[in-house]
């Protein structure tokens, strides 16, 4: 065999794994198997023809939605309905594309999305089993995974990613 069909044959089957690795990563997980709340539950038993948009009233239990930096105090913080890490990085094009889709907004009432840095996050990536940027993990204010979803290749819209994420 010559040198140049190998060399092809090589870089195929790396173009192959690595299309793999991000169709994997781009496929939505719901880890609510292990870890079922009656929050996570509510949501998973919504019917799917329901797509119209209910209002939403502020009340004393539910804050403006925020796009803040990570904090444990902010996964806490119960008056939040819906909390979203985003695992991001200034580097990537991707992060960048959602982050300015968010920082767009509205985020809606009830909804915090919490930015922390993929590069020096170890600890929460082995937590969530985050091993690619842009990946959104919803957890519930004791910060228990709900499901995560990697939005790399993704729409860049808030409305796809809370659509995602849910």
């Amino acid at each position: 065999m010559n040198k140049s069909l190998k060399i092809g044959l090589a870089v195929t089957g790396v173009i192959v794994l690595v299309g793999a690795g991000i169709y994997a990563f781009t496929q939505e997980e719901d880890s609510t198997l292990n870890t079922a709340t009656p929050e996570s539950s509510t949501i998973a038993q919504q019917p799917a023809v329901d797509k119209q948009p209910t209002p939403t009233v502020q009340t004393a239990s539910t804050s403006t939605g925020r796009y803040s930096a990570y904090s444990e105090s902010a996964v806490a913080d119960a008056s939040y309905n819906t909390t979203v890490v985003f695992f991001y990085a200034p580097w990537c094009p991707e992060c960048r594309a959602f982050k300015k889709a968010i920082n767009e907004g509205p985020l809606p009432d009830g909804v915090q999305i919490l930015e922390t840095d993929f590069d020096s996050s170890t600890d929460l990536k082995k937590r969530y089993g985050v091993t690619l940027q842009t990946t959104f993990v919803r957890v519930n204010s004791a910060g228990d995974l709900q499901k995560k979803w990697a939005g790399y290749g993704q729409d860049k819209s808030l409305a796809n990613l809370l659509e995602n994420i849910q």
